[in-house]
């Protein structure tokens, strides 16, 4: 946020989509040093519910950068110590 220039993590060149509103004041998706769209989560309401995590895609994404980053969700689980439930929004 303190740069006055974005452009080496701006992806805007490839956006499928508009800028997502706030999209620096949150968790940012970053795929080789871009930002490829945002992020939020949930805390369960009960220990035994999962914990739900939205990412807010800026770009079309392959199948294997879903399947990294359901990895990372999978670490983000491992350090909540309970389960995540990941869902992606495609770009529109």
């Amino acid at each position: 946020i303190a740069y006055k220039n974005r452009q080496a993590v701006d992806a805007s060149a490839d956006y499928a989509r508009g800028p997502i509103d706030g999209l620096f004041f949150r968790g940012l998706v970053v795929d080789d040093g871009r930002v490829v769209g945002g992020w939020k989560w949930s805390r369960p309401t009960r220990k035994a519910d999962p914990t739900s995590v939205t990412l807010t895609l800026l770009t079309d994404t392959v199948s294997a950068d879903r399947d990294r980053f359901a990895a990372q969700a999978g670490r983000f689980s491992r350090y909540l110590d309970n389960p995540v439930e990941l869902n992606m929004e495609a770009p529109r």
